[in-house]
């Protein structure tokens, strides 16, 4: 670039769109000899003033404009003293400049706060021009100009025409190229927000100017086009202009996007009350266990105290049952002999009653082996029916689930795909053309998606059956997620192109709330996959049911074989069962024999 403020190169910013922050403009523009101005003509028309052009022979004679409220020059303090004086400066300038294409002078148009007082207005822009411009070596010739009659009448601003050379004794000297850098730009419009906030406050004024862009501010709003003077004069004697339709177009696009925006809010909302009643379950579940393991602990307590009990009790039977067992000793020994000649008498009997229990227990070893054998076929029997009880259960539950998948894919194929939507409506893209084609596209993807949510609306309002009401409302709900999901992402992409970051806050915050949208759509389809297969299940059941109802009490021969064969095993089930107790029983008597026989012999 050869200069930055070269032609009418301008560099504004207007806030007045959002509600609380004050006006904010700083536009600068260079006046140039190519563009067939003048820098006296400029000075007599901003100051309502009568300037004569030396070089031209021209006079400039304005002293009837109106609106002019206040006009001064500010020069710095070892300038010389007809500097001070309009008509001696600017001649001067123009003399120094020698150029066909010359640049004369710097033009800056300032907003001023509507809220401030003349005074207060006046004694900020003298302040602000003596600080930034005057302090490098410039002289700031500004005026304060009221609102235009007609126009807004908040609209007061001020023009200050800045000389371009270095002052040097009594005259100009060369050019300062550093004034046109854009870092310096930069930090007079951050300045000048800085200075405009610092009188709104001073005089306890809650409103702001910010001299940032809406991007580097993170919002997602369109900056609206200048709209130059004759537009705006058009615009007031009631005829559209094509700068006036920009302006409208780009409010439109503006409130649009507002209008999303608060949709994604209230759908954030919902979402946050969502989570909330999610966190209020868990905390509820969280109490629920915490007493369930506090009962737990207080019935393991209990059955501690029972065991404690039920050992003191059993210690104090075996104490007794030693205290007994001592005098039954004691009774022993005083029949001892007693007892001794009846045991002789008795011997013979024992020898007989041993003989015949080796034969029982011979007996019982063989009927013990023939039960062990037929225990052993039986728990074979009883593996093979288990086992082929579990293929069969694994073969239903490999259907059941084969048939939910398929019933799942078959009722999610009735979702709108939001991919799909854009999709056909990108097929209008014109690659000459691509922001308002783009535009296009996306009214047209919100057109579509406004039509399918109409439709769901109007489906739901006419649908009796409860269950599948809800099943059209959680697709409704489910298509909208989607539809703000993809939308995210596609404005945090414009963020980034916007911006030139790939960590733009604003790009980050949309790409979350993308996956917020995301995330809440899946929740719901498993919500809906859930209430699908309930209904699924409830169908199978009623067909399982219309069968039996029709066919009650008449059962195939197959049937009635299987149900014999089942009784049939359950009943050699029991058999063995039974078998197997009075094995044990038979044992434990034959126990106690052989004790008996053991306690004979010893005693004799």
């Amino acid at each position: 670039m050869r200069d930055l403020f070269h032609g009418a190169a301008r560099f504004a910013f207007s806030s007045r769109w959002l509600t609380g922050v004050a006006t904010y403009r700083f536009s600068a523009q260079v006046i140039s000899r190519s563009a067939g101005r003048s820098a006296t003509a400029a000075a007599a028309y901003r100051a309502a003033a009568r300037v004569e052009d030396e070089r031209l022979g021209e006079v400039w004679d304005y002293r009837k404009k109106r609106g002019v409220l206040h006009s001064e020059i500010v020069a710095p303090d070892d300038a010389p003293e007809w500097m001070r004086d309009r008509v001696q400066l600017w001649n001067a300038v123009e003399r120094v400049e020698k150029r066909r294409d010359a640049q004369l002078a710097r033009d800056i148009e300032l907003s001023l706060p509507h809220e401030l007082t003349h005074a207060q207005r006046v004694d900020l822009v003298r302040t602000f021009v003596t600080e930034e411009f005057v302090s490098q070596g410039m002289i700031a010739d500004f005026s304060v100009h009221a609102p235009d009659r007609g126009g807004d009448d908040r609209n007061h601003h001020a023009h200050v025409m800045l000389t371009m050379r270095n002052l040097t004794g009594a005259g100009f000297g060369n050019k300062n190229r550093d004034w046109n850098n854009t870092a310096q730009l930069e930090a007079w419009r951050e300045h000048w927000a800085d200075a405009v906030n610092r009188v709104l406050a001073q005089n306890g004024i809650a409103e702001t100017v910010d001299h940032r862009s809406y991007a580097d501010r993170g919002l997602n709003r369109e900056p609206e086009p200048k709209q130059g003077s004759v537009a705006t004069e058009m615009e007031r004697e009631g005829r559209n202009s094509h700068a006036g339709d920009d302006r409208r177009a780009a409010q439109a696009r503006n409130a649009e996007r507002l209008a999303l925006e608060q949709e994604a809010q209230a759908l954030a909302l919902e979402i946050d009350a969502a989570k909330e009643r999610q966190r209020q379950e868990k905390a509820a579940r969280a109490q629920q266990t915490r007493k369930d393991d506090q009962r737990r602990q207080e019935e393991a307590k209990e059955e501690q105290h029972r065991r404690e009990e039920a050992v003191r009790v059993e210690q104090a039977r075996k104490d007794e049952e030693r205290r007994q067992a001592d005098s039954d000793r004691e009774k022993q020994q005083r029949e001892e002999t007693a007892r001794a000649e009846q045991v002789r008498k008795d011997e013979d009997r024992q020898q007989q009653a041993r003989t015949s229990f080796e034969q029982q227990a011979a007996e019982q070893l063989a009927r013990q082996k023939s039960y062990i054998e037929e225990m052993e076929r039986h728990q074979q029997d009883t593996q093979a029916y288990l086992e082929a009880q579990q293929r069969e259960a694994k073969a239903e539950a490999q259907r059941e689930e084969e048939r939910r998948r398929r019933s799942v894919e078959a009722r999610e194929g009735d979702i709108n795909s939001a991919q799909t939507r854009y999709a056909q409506a990108l097929r209008h893209y014109d690659i000459k053309d691509p922001y308002a084609s783009l535009a296009r596209a996306a009214m047209s993807e919100h057109a579509m998606f406004r039509q399918q949510q109409q439709q769901l609306a109007k489906e739901i309002s006419t649908e009796q059956d409860p269950e599948k009401r809800r099943e059209l409302e959680l697709r409704k709900e489910i298509e909208g997620n989607d539809y703000m999901a993809i939308t995210s992402q596609r404005l945090a992409g414009m963020s980034r192109v916007i911006t030139g970051r790939k960590d733009s806050p604003q790009a980050l915050q949309d790409e979350e709330r993308a996956r917020a949208f995301t995330e809440r759509a899946n929740e719901l389809r498993e919500e809906r996959v859930r209430l699908i297969e309930a209904q699924e299940r409830q169908r199978e059941q009623q067909l399982k049911e219309q069968p039996a109802r029709r066919g009650e009490g008449q059962q195939t021969g197959g049937e009635a074989a299987a149900g014999e064969m089942t009784d049939a095993k359950a009943a050699r089930i029991a058999a063995n069962q039974e078998r197997e107790r009075q094995f044990k029983e038979r044992q434990v008597e034959r126990k106690a024999d052989r004790s008996r026989h053991r306690g004979g012999r010893s005693s004799r």
